[in-house]
């Protein structure tokens, strides 16, 4: 891979392009080529929300590789481009990777490289997912998600607070902040019997400081843990990004990089999405100095990734990276509705069902009400989705597909008006760390409606589980 010297030099001395014009016209203009070029346009078909042709995601691949060849990445601080040369996009995605391990003995964990239509099983990576959590729940949050053994790496959230002062980006508390959530959430894998259980993190890092304060903490986050560096939609870095990056480089600890690509925003409609994300995917590679990356599609019209278009968006997307990056590929499940809601359990199901079969090497959630409000979050919606993601890794693409044109129509109509829900406290006992009879009749019935639809899920405990060792996922 090129060095980050390199990269760092290239982002000083690229072409000059203004970050409005890059939005504006470069990227719309671009995609709108490529879409052509690759005779793209028209192949989303909302009738099959989940793509089942391999020669179509590697057209899709094909047309986002030479997306990320032309544009390259723009950097925010410079309004520069970072450029590449083919050969070194095409050693960026070749370079083979194919397992990852994260956490420590008992509770390490391994991502294994993945295809569509795999039987392996992915890794699940769930949790409250960089949503605003409260200090007072934060523990049994976390603690309820953790100490079930299904979950095999915990995704924290994020601190509004920190001993009830207002955590602002920039300043000191953002120092205090990176280094307190990363000790609370090792407390609350701690307590679920999973002390050495991979975190995903820090979450709370809107400038550098966050992470480099958070990261690299033997009683928080460790480099054992998967740290990420996201990029901005569409194609773009900053330097805040480059210093968490050097950050972990100086460590000698792996880079995960990803980024969403928006519907209802520059990309355009669900096919320019798809190449956008796909581009995105390789250009952070050597941008961001990544051993894993992933590009997904998320619609910014519903804050969510569960509607019909987002679904297929990020199945060509997906479909098209693991297909041609020989590196494990991440997914996402971003629902809108709330806990304690049937709308919220048929959108995970939907979300994993097409990240799964799509040949994500994990999938990352679950974060009800788009992550946007505080404390709508609850151990049963990842437990549900990690049985969901368990049992799709039996099914095709194309019996998946019909599972989710039947779930989208239960739905769907209402995502600009979904289900609120109930909050942590309001639909779980925070002592006990179990779900309200109401929150568990509704999990039962999406089982039970789940099997009617051709997926059986697996049993699962919904007791504190005793650690062990996990490779490839458990369940």
């Amino acid at each position: 891979m090129l060095s980050f010297l390199e990269i760092l030099e290239r982002a000083q001395k690229g072409p000059i392009c203004k970050t409005r014009d890059w939005d504006i016209h470069v990227i719309p203009d671009k995609v709108k080529q490529k879409i052509s070029d690759y005779d793209l346009k028209g192949t989303y078909d909302p009738n099959n929300p989940i793509n089942t042709d391999d020669k179509l995601a590697d057209r899709y691949f094909e047309a986002g590789f030479s997306l990320a060849l032309e544009l390259g990445m723009h950097c925010l601080d410079t309004q520069r481009t970072i450029n590449y040369e083919e050969q070194e996009l095409k050693e960026a995605v070749s370079e083979h990777i194919q397992r990852i391990s994260y956490g420590t003995r008992p509770d390490d964990v391994v991502i294994a490289a993945r295809r569509p239509d795999d039987n392996n099983v992915p890794i699940v990576q769930f949790g409250p997912f960089a949503m605003p959590i409260s200090e007072e729940l934060w523990i049994p949050i976390h603690q309820s998600i953790a100490q079930h053994r299904i979950v095999d790496m915990l995704c924290p959230g994020t601190l509004g607070t920190i001993h009830g002062m207002e955590v602002r980006a920039g300043t000191p508390l953002e120092v205090l902040a990176g280094r307190y959530e990363g000790r609370l959430s090792r407390e609350a894998v701690r307590r679920a019997g999973r002390p050495n259980m991979a975190l995903r993190g820090p979450q709370i890092t809107p400038t550098s400081l966050g992470h480099l304060a958070g990261y690299g903490d033997p009683q928080g986050y460790r480099t054992t843990d998967m740290n990420v560096v996201l990029g901005i939609q569409e194609l773009k870095t900053s330097y805040t990004l480059l210093e968490k990056v050097a950050h972990v480089l100086n460590l000698e600890a792996p880079v995960h990089t990803m980024s969403w690509s928006f519907l209802g925003a520059y990309a355009g409609p669900p096919e320019g999405v798809a190449l956008a994300s796909i581009a995105a995917s390789i250009l952070l590679i050597p941008t961001h100095q990544a051993t894993t990356s992933a590009g997904s599609c998320f619609d910014a019209r519903v804050f969510c990734n569960t509607g019909r278009e987002a679904i297929w968006a990020d199945s060509i997307s997906g479909q098209a990276q693991a297909r041609n990056i020989d590196r494990p590929i991440e997914g996402i499940i971003t629902p809108i509705s709330g806990p304690c809601t049937e709308m919220l359990l048929h959108e995970c199901a939907a979300a994993a069902l097409g990240g799964t079969v799509s040949g994500r090497a994990w999938l990352l959630g679950v974060r009800p009400r788009g992550g946007r409000l505080e404390n709508y979050s609850t151990a049963l919606e990842n437990i549900f989705s990690a049985e969901i993601v368990k049992a799709a890794a039996r099914l095709t693409r194309k019996d998946a597909n019909e599972i989710v044109k039947e779930l989208l129509p239960k739905y769907e109509n209402r995502l600009r008006a979904p289900a609120e829900g109930k909050t942590f406290p309001e639909c779980y006992d925070p002592t006990k760390l179990k779900p309200s009879k109401d929150w568990l009749e509704i999990y039962t019935a999406a089982r039970k409606e789940l099997a009617v639809l051709g997926l059986s899920l697996d049993r699962h405990e919904l007791n504190v589980m005793p650690p062990r060792s996990v490779e490839g996922g458990a369940g």
